[in-house]
């Protein structure tokens, strides 16, 4: 260990490589968006059975596209305290459609949370 190197704290080395925690490796959300973008993924709904998501959880759908035959949108995962988005088919509006048929890989991109303001009635 190096002298950066303190009880209690993780250092992650400078190509954004595995975090170690207690002896196992951990995922970061870069590797994530990584792995993903390169896996051919074509259900942006469905990319936690495709690939192994480290603990990160879905939380939110959003940017609906509506086309003839199909739904595009952004689904958010988030891991931690990060969050990052696939974008890609997430609807088919034909039963005798796949996900493949619509031709359009699922793009992975780093995001960030921005809080926003709503209102109600008193």
């Amino acid at each position: 260990m190096g002298s950066d190197s303190h009880p209690g704290h993780h250092n992650l080395p400078a190509d954004g490589g595995f975090l170690f925690c207690r002896g196992e490796v951990k995922k970061t959300v870069k590797q994530l968006v990584d792995e993903i973008n390169a896996a051919k993924i074509y259900a942006a709904p469905w990319v936690d059975e495709e690939i192994d998501l480290d603990g990160a959880i879905r939380v939110a759908g959003q940017d609906l596209e509506e086309h003839r035959w199909y739904v595009v949108g952004t689904v958010v995962f988030q891991k931690n305290n990060e969050f990052f988005g696939v974008r890609g088919p997430v609807s088919l509006k034909s039963e005798s459609m796949g996900f493949r048929d619509v031709e359009m890989e699922c793009v992975a991109f780093e995001m960030e949370q921005v809080p926003s303001v709503t209102y109600k009635k008193k």
